[in-house]
């Protein structure tokens, strides 16, 4: 089977050409008048939107497989899809499962019977024609072609929401969130500003994560709680027996107590995927999956989760991620970061440091003298202090910046590194989302 943008797609995440999307109505013309006119007849009922999707996607039949390429000459499997979205003027994303993952979820044997709908497996994506067959790259040997939709040979099936006959509601925006481990163990949450009240989420805990609409507790037997939606919702138990974990958008991650490396992606009750053995770390960000072995090895693997690892760094203490850069501590207690693919050189951006956090445009650190500061921009612009020296953590998401003092005490500024600190619950930890 070839697997598409494990390595070579991220490579295509920030070189595919935005170009594409403004190709215009010329080209989705020309797209729909390939189509035959027993295939029109036959799929009368089809939503326009999913029709011209398929007709995109068809248009490009005859064009060779090149992995990690999303048109206009070559393509892979996810880079056909995503192109014909463009065109359309249709946000997506150049990676097999987070396409999948982005669908509404209907039966693989709907699937097959249902135009436009995109089918999936581990590594493969295609769209069906509703009649039996899919149009897909399929791989190097064949290139763009139409395939089989047999219900057996996928995995997952989905539909695009934009490409229903209605357009889908927009999600509810997700409301920023802090988390605290109060004194007591017990995981609080507050969402909204940073002057809300606090909600009990009726769990004692070691460890407590927020993300999107995802609130985590981790138990000190090591019970990992997840509930998903509104603050109220009902808990669901991921997992026996982890020592940590954490979230980033549908994946959640967690070591267990044999220092096993398990992943998940997509609903709650989706099954684990193992990543690696003696591991001291795990960091999730986007595609992207890093950990720490015990061997002081730091490694990161990018699009789905059988994708290979790729080693970063051979003396680390930890590893940090965020949007495209990759951060680690170095057994000397250097701060390292590199951004964009995973082949970049490291910058060292400050020296003697405890704790390392990262956001698409910051950089936040405490020395190992209790200084918290922050950086924002490139790698190469100055340090503004953020707190003297009585800093254990920082926590950075958006536009907010959160630290937690020696003596326990919390607070969360909102906005530039110059505004005001906000005094939160003082706990052993703090989440932000």
């Amino acid at each position: 089977m070839i697997e598409d943008e494990t390595t070579s797609a991220s490579f295509s995440d920030g070189l595919v050409s935005r170009r594409s999307a403004l190709r215009g109505a010329g080209v989705i013309a020309a797209a729909l008048a390939l189509g035959t006119a027993s295939t029109q007849a036959a799929v009368a009922a089809v939503p326009a939107r999913a029709e011209q999707f398929v007709a995109l996607c068809e248009s490009q039949k005859g064009k060779e497989y090149v992995w990690g390429a999303a048109g206009p000459n070559s393509f892979d499997c996810s880079g056909l899809i995503y192109w014909a979205l463009a065109q359309m003027g249709i946000p997506s994303v150049h990676q097999s499962a987070s396409l999948i993952n982005a669908t509404s979820r209907i039966t693989t044997a709907q699937g097959a019977t249902t135009r436009g709908a995109l089918l999936y497996r581990p590594g493969h994506i295609a769209v069906s024609l509703g009649d039996g067959r899919t149009i897909e790259a399929m791989n190097p040997a064949n290139g763009v072609r139409y395939g089989s939709a047999t219900p057996s040979s996928w995995t997952a099936a989905g539909i695009i929401p934009q490409l229903a006959a209605a357009p889908a509601p927009n999600p509810p925006a997700v409301p920023p969130r802090i988390a605290v481990l109060g004194g007591d163990g017990q995981a609080v949450v507050k969402e909204g500003n940073l002057w809300e009240s606090w909600q009990n989420m009726g769990i004692a805990g070691k460890q407590v994560v927020v993300e999107g609409w995802r609130t985590g507790v981790l138990t000190t037997d090591g019970v990992l709680y997840v509930k998903e939606g509104a603050l109220n919702a009902q808990w669901s138990v991921l997992f026996r027996g982890a020592t940590s974990f954490t979230m980033s958008g549908q994946r959640v991650g967690v070591i267990d107590t044999a220092g096993t490396a398990w992943v998940k992606e997509g609903a709650l009750n989706a099954g684990w995927t193992n990543m690696s053995g003696a591991v001291t770390q795990i960091a999730l960000d986007g595609d992207r999956v890093a950990i720490l072995g015990s061997n002081g090895v730091a490694s990161i693997k990018e699009g789905n989760l059988l994708a290979d690892w790729v080693a970063q760094y051979n003396a680390a203490k930890s590893i940090a991620l965020g949007g495209t850069r990759i951060g680690v501590i170095t057994s000397t207690n250097a701060a390292l970061v590199k951004e964009g693919n995973l082949w970049e050189s490291w910058t060292e951006v400050a020296g003697d440091v405890a704790v390392l956090t990262l956001t698409p445009d910051r950089v936040g650190i405490v020395g190992r003298n209790g200084v918290a500061s922050i950086k924002e921009g490139g790698l190469s612009t100055g340090w503004l202090g953020q707190t003297p020296g009585n800093t254990t953590d920082i926590r950075l998401v958006r536009n907010r910046i959160g630290v937690r003092l020696t003596d326990g005490s919390i607070f969360v500024k909102e906005g530039t590194p110059y505004e005001a600190w906000v005094g939160q619950l003082a706990g052993k930890s703090v989440s932000l989302s």
